[in-house]
């Protein structure tokens, strides 16, 4: 009869949490806020690293959060469920901007014929 119990109350203690990250409300502001930040930023690296910083100290953002940022920022394709996994492609993302403006810099030197 121990065992069953010890399992019950675990299941209470794990629904209970299920509950809770169900109800959490996504703060859209907080994440408009930081998509903005980071469009702004464009290909400027330090002020990229300095909104990415703020970021991973934040506190307040949850994953849906993050999630709703690296997709205003343009990455795609990928469901994202971990801060650390958004904030991965967050990054590629923008290396993959500043990759994007150095070729339409070296083609606008060259002549087309």
């Amino acid at each position: 009869m121990a065992i069953f119990q010890f399992w019950a109350g675990a299941k209470e203690d794990t629904d209970s949490m299920a509950a809770r990250k169900a109800s959490a409300e996504v703060n859209e502001n907080l994440a408009a806020s930081y998509s903005e930040s980071l469009v702004e930023a464009g290909a400027d690296r330090d002020a990229f690293q300095q909104v990415i910083q703020r970021l991973r100290n934040d506190r307040a953002a949850g994953p849906a959060e993050f999630a709703i940022i690296a997709h205003n920022f343009g990455v795609s394709g990928k469901t994202l469920k971990s801060k650390t996994a958004a904030i991965a492609a967050i990054e590629k993302r923008f290396v993959e901007i500043i990759r994007f403006h150095k070729k339409n810099r070296v083609a606008a030197g060259t002549k087309p014929w």
